[in-house]
């Protein structure tokens, strides 16, 4: 079990990351299917000093706060680490978003802050 008190919103102070947040409709980088016809879709632009990127981000019907800053980055950072730690297959074109997601968050970082975040987020509460 963590000892780590750093949370997804504290992680994301840390390293200055803020979150534009934009209701959508539907998410246009996936198929529909029955989960997220009910779901709630954003286009959320992270941003850190100079640089930004843009992701499609959703949450179950169950939520009722828009995303934040800290949740995205712990989601991007998640899928990056299971993509690259599961040893499961993907299909080719989830492969490609999350390697294209992984390679725009990490342009915001030098290689050692990138190391130092990585880190961190392994040992946050979520």
């Amino acid at each position: 079990m963590s000892t780590s008190t750093e949370t997804p919103e504290t992680l994301a102070a840390k390293f200055g990351v803020t979150a534009d947040v934009q209701r959508i409709p539907a998410r246009t980088d996936v198929n529909p299917d029955e989960w997220s016809a009910g779901a709630r879709h954003f286009a959320v632009t992270l941003l850190r000093g100079d640089d930004s990127m843009r992701v499609e981000f959703s949450q179950g019907s169950a939520h009722t706060e828009d995303p934040t800053a800290g949740e995205v980055l712990m989601s991007l950072l998640l899928d990056a680490s299971f993509l690259d730690e599961s040893g499961e297959t993907f299909a080719p074109a989830t492969v490609r978003q999350i390697d294209a997601q992984t390679a725009a968050l990490r342009a915001m970082f030098t290689p050692d802050e990138w190391e130092v975040l990585e880190a961190d987020a392994a040992e946050t509460e979520w």
